[in-house]
């Protein structure tokens, strides 16, 4: 990536962080002197407390660690990379997956983790890539112990609705674990699809780029299921944690607001929407997506009325956002391509290639 491309994106990512901030804002302002929300807005100022809202934004904020841990523990020959660089290239992955479609976060910090590192980007894109099919999954997995606690105040009227969301999160949650465990499915799905399509020439080309792409994918993937299975354990642990940090950094959040809700539906509520979002991963403006089921399921499975769901909502958002600026000052403090590795050879200097561990080592992550 060009230091001008790298400047752009930088620059996009942030545009979009402050257009969110600023609309979000403006919706405030807009609700707080209209007739109707007037009222809404001053009640909920009223039982606000910054202190658990401050403290909500640290523990969300933490959870990066824990994600990069995750990270780490799936990348081929990266056991000892260090965990506070990962993280804030987390971060900048965050960013990147708002400027641009698609993965081209986990694309990009794989390429600065070769830069810094000398680990291979493959191995590292592969890595990000198992890691968020672990995620997901275990977003899918705590969904279904919120559902199977039978302690969700779902109104009648929605239990169907909530019962057919709780098939569809299983299901994929299953999918993409076995993904995860065999990704030699991915090299199949390929063959099958885009393998056997003809087209005029310049799809042609298209196709067949994007059949080498799933296969390289495929290969480099399969590298990371080989690892042994204390890796997976590790970034399953990991992953669970995280998911757990940003659930508690909402709840305290909504605390902070002074609203109350059922913490198996806020549970349920956030590994749903999480879950869901792989199904919004390359529509543009897809977090938009993720808040309006969390808003919905918020209001459905917690007993949260539809006013404070929707507040709580825009405060994670919100929070969401500042990450996202986080992410952007590490993007421009190290990631770069500027500064220089632990060995200090310039990042923007390939460093040199990093000896991907056998998958039949046996090494187990520290």
């Amino acid at each position: 990536m060009e230091p001008q491309e790298r400047s752009r994106i930088l620059k996009r990512g942030v545009l979009l962080s402050g257009i969110i901030l600023a609309s979000i804002a403006l919706a405030a302002l807009a609700l707080s002197r209209s007739e109707v929300g007037a009222e809404a807005v001053s009640d909920l100022l009223d039982r606000a407390r910054l202190g658990p809202i401050l403290a909500s934004l640290l523990v969300m904020t933490s959870a990066m660690f824990l994600l990069g841990a995750r990270w780490r523990s799936l990348i081929p020959g990266g056991e000892k990379l260090p965990l506070f660089g990962l993280s804030t290239l987390t971060t900048t992955g965050l960013l990147l997956n708002v400027a641009l479609p698609g993965p081209a976060g986990e694309l990009a910090v794989a390429v600065l983790v070769e830069r810094r590192y000398g680990v291979p980007a493959t191995a590292a894109l592969a890595g990000a890539l198992s890691g968020r099919f672990v995620g997901l999954a275990s977003a899918g997995v705590l969904a279904g112990l919120a559902r199977l606690s039978g302690r969700l105040p779902v109104p009648e009227e929605y239990s169907g609705l909530v019962e057919i969301a709780s098939l569809l999160i299983f299901a994929a949650s299953g999918f993409l674990a076995f993904v995860a465990a065999k990704p030699q499915i991915l090299s199949t799905i390929a063959t099958q699809s885009v393998g056997r399509l003809r087209g005029p020439r310049r799809i042609g080309q298209w196709m067949h780029k994007a059949h080498d792409a799933a296969q390289a994918m495929a290969r480099d993937l399969s590298a990371v299921a080989a690892l042994p299975w204390t890796r997976w354990l590790q970034a399953s642990g990991w992953s669970m944690a995280g998911h757990l940090c940003v659930i508690t950094g909402i709840g305290l959040g909504a605390w902070g607001m002074g609203v109350s809700f059922s913490i198996p539906g806020l549970v349920f509520t956030y590994s749903a929407a999480t879950a869901g979002i792989v199904a919004l991963f390359l529509v543009p403006g897809g977090q938009l997506g993720w808040d309006a089921m969390f808003a919905a399921f918020l209001h459905v499975t917690a007993g949260v009325p539809k006013s404070d769901a929707v507040a709580v909502a825009v405060l994670v958002r919100v929070q969401q956002t500042l990450l996202l600026l986080i992410g952007a000052a590490s993007f421009a403090a190290g990631g770069l391509g500027e500064l220089k590795d632990p060995a200090g050879t310039p990042s923007g200097t390939p460093a040199p290639k990093a000896r991907s561990e056998s998958p039949s080592s046996g090494d187990s992550a520290p």
